[in-house]
């Protein structure tokens, strides 16, 4: 009857009637009730990708039990460490769990679950996770490029074999080599270039102009002048489309976005914005992110309408938006020295750090894991780990390094501290 009642209780009156039928009423009053305790789930974990030595990285771990029971985790870190037991919690609750590396390294975590009747699940699959000084990324001050100062912008060609340079007080692009650093050309482009960037084919160079008030465009590789393209007052930031098919462009002064049709290279269209923007990021379909400063604000805006589908305050001004490669998350930063991580649907706000300075310009790793923040702070640039929201390292300098880029192959970080030249990080 023990046993009858444990399987009325867990599955009832049909399920009961059908098993007592198949293994007779003398098996059911010898057994007991463990007999049918099923596993928990397989737990799903989560963690950042990198982390550094002495300091702590914090883990998720969430499964479920078929029977409702509370269950327990066990952490396997990868390291020396004796994974130990959690305590429990219900059944669908996520644990968090800190560990600290004492070593550097490539280590793999793993967790399993278990009932309140000691039931394990399998072990999950690992999840990579680098432990180091500094190493998990381009961390080593290799080269120096004096170009004369006055750098307000870089762009890394999509093959990362060209390194292009905005020099605003010459009104000129320096094409470099990234292999050797020698300058290769020059190219002409409107008054104060101020802003980069080039499409995902390759094949085009845009330069916003600040004091030109306009757009050069620049044929890749041939490096031809294609058009020059009057927008609006004081254009301040621009990003390409996703689809290559349209340029944004910010323009400060006007309080206004234009948008550049890339095939006639003409305005499309200018929709207004709040006050000041000054940092833009296409998102996917006919949405674009705009940082509009003067009212220390991030939107989303679809373009096609002009509506505002979402926005966040800022209680400074913003001075960046940028979205992850991914295209799940944007990162908000102002010149509080906060960045803040936000849904790119909503713009729902899901953590933020302090990185000091003035975050001005972000960089990704190509897989996505990590993201290179100049903000203008002497001597240090952070890097944050995308999945943890935390600093995970600085790149070091002698200079105010305020922009940054990433080469593709993710052994390189370009940067400048617009006095003395380009700075060249490496592995």
């Amino acid at each position: 009857m023990k046993y009858a009642t444990c399987l009325l209780k867990r599955y009832g009156r049909v399920l009961l009637a059908a098993v007592a039928a198949a293994v007779g009423a003398a098996v059911m009053l010898g057994s007991t009730c463990a007999v049918l305790n099923k596993a928990p789930t397989v737990p799903v974990i989560s963690g950042p990708s990198a982390g550094v030595v002495s300091t702590p990285v914090t883990f998720t771990a969430t499964a479920t039990d078929p029977e409702g029971d509370s269950v327990a985790f066990q952490f396997d870190w990868g390291d020396t460490t004796t994974p130990v037991w959690s305590n429990l919690i219900a059944s669908g609750e996520t644990l968090s769990q800190a560990h600290t590396y004492a070593d550097t390294g490539a280590f793999s975590v793993k967790a399993r679950v278990k009932d309140m009747s000691a039931k394990e699940s399998e072990w999950c699959n690992g999840v990579p996770l680098c432990i180091a000084n500094g190493s998990c990324y381009p961390d080593s001050l290799v080269r120096k490029l004096y170009v004369g100062g006055s750098v307000e912008a870089l762009a890394v060609s999509p093959d990362g074999q060209r390194l292009y340079v905005a020099r605003f007080n010459r009104d000129e692009l320096l094409v470099v080599r990234t292999d050797s650093l020698l300058v290769m050309d020059t190219i002409p482009v409107g008054d104060w270039p101020t802003a980069l960037a080039i499409n995902r084919a390759g094949n085009r160079l845009y330069a916003a102009c600040l004091e030109g008030d306009c757009v050069s465009v620049i044929g890749l590789p041939e490096l031809t002048t294609l058009a020059t393209i009057v927008v609006g007052r004081r254009p301040a930031a621009l990003a390409v489309s996703l689809d290559d098919s349209f340029v944004f462009v910010a323009c400060r002064d006007n309080d206004s976005l234009v948008i550049i049709d890339a095939a006639t290279n003409t305005v499309g269209k200018t929709i207004g914005t709040g006050r000041g923007p000054c940092s833009v990021a296409a998102l996917p379909g006919k949405r674009v992110l705009v940082g509009e400063g003067t009212d220390s604000c991030a939107a989303i805006i679809d373009w096609s309408s002009g509506t505002v589908e979402a926005s966040v305050k800022s209680n400074n001004r913003v001075h960046l938006v940028a979205v992850t490669p991914d295209m799940a998350c944007c990162l908000i930063g102002g010149d509080d020295g906060r960045l803040a991580f936000a849904t790119a649907d909503s713009l729902s706000i899901i953590g933020s750090v302090v990185v000091e300075g003035t975050p001005a310009a972000v960089a990704f790793s190509p897989d996505g894991s990590l993201a290179f923040v100049a903000t203008g702070q002497y001597a240090r640039l952070p890097v944050l780990s995308l999945d943890s929201h935390q600093v995970v390292g600085w790149l070091a300098s002698d200079g105010y390094l305020d922009r940054v880029v990433d080469a593709p192959d993710g052994q390189t970080i370009f940067a400048t501290d617009d006095a003395r030249g380009i700075y060249v990080y490496a592995k």
